[in-house]
């Protein structure tokens, strides 16, 4: 293995406005910026957390590596799914057998 779990994190929601209502209240979270589908969270902190709108695998982690498909290849022998990519072709998204969702993304 060659990569590193980087410090995004998605929280997979139905409502983006009302999540960020909901996590300003409650944590003081602000808007940092958003994209079509996604709102990023300023948390203070080390850790990147996008609100996204969820169809049930929005991914929740993301692994960084050198190349793509072959690591998707070699976690698919490890049990891992793959389920789809973004419109670039770039980032790959894959399920481990825990249920887990990853985005498998360039460094």
């Amino acid at each position: 293995m060659n990569g590193t779990l980087s410090n995004c994190v998605a929280w997979g929601v139905d409502d983006l406005e009302e999540a960020l209502a909901y996590y300003r209240q409650a944590f003081g979270f602000d808007e940092k910026q958003r994209g079509e589908g996604w709102i990023e969270i300023d948390t203070r902190g080390p850790v990147r957390v996008f609100l996204c709108r969820d169809d049930g695998r929005t991914p929740t982690f993301e692994f960084n590596c050198a190349d793509v498909p072959t690591e998707v290849a070699r976690l698919s022998g490890l049990g891992f799914e793959r389920y789809g990519e973004n419109e670039e072709g770039t980032e790959m998204y894959v399920r481990d057998r825990y249920g887990r969702f990853f985005a498998i993304s360039p460094r």
